[in-house]
């Protein structure tokens, strides 16, 4: 980070965050979180994913029953779409799904 290059060479604080248009107690923040746990602990961590409803098995068995079908063939009495592949979910795998 630049910031804390810059206050390493002997910037302060307040004046890093003028140059660098970040809030004093960000800075204090960054520089408190790599006292106490290195640089590590000042990387981007994203978010947890969410677990898929699906496996891939599940995923691969879903696929080969939809690619090469001909939508206007389907028998869904809800019409074809993001609600029959909802219902083919539910009847196929018990997962439910909002259309």
């Amino acid at each position: 980070m630049l910031v804390l290059i810059a206050i390493d060479n002997g910037m302060h604080v307040d004046g890093a965050a003028a140059i660098f248009g970040v809030g004093r107690s960000t800075i204090v923040g960054w520089l408190k979180l790599r006292e106490e746990g290195g640089p590590a602990a000042l990387a981007v961590k994203m978010p947890p994913r969410p677990v898929p409803a699906l496996n891939e098995q599940q995923l691969a068995q879903l696929r080969g029953g939809i690619i090469g079908r001909d939508p206007a063939n389907c028998n869904s009495t809800l019409g074809c779409g993001r609600t029959m592949g909802a219902e083919l979910i539910k009847r196929k795998f018990g997962v439910e799904f909002t259309p």
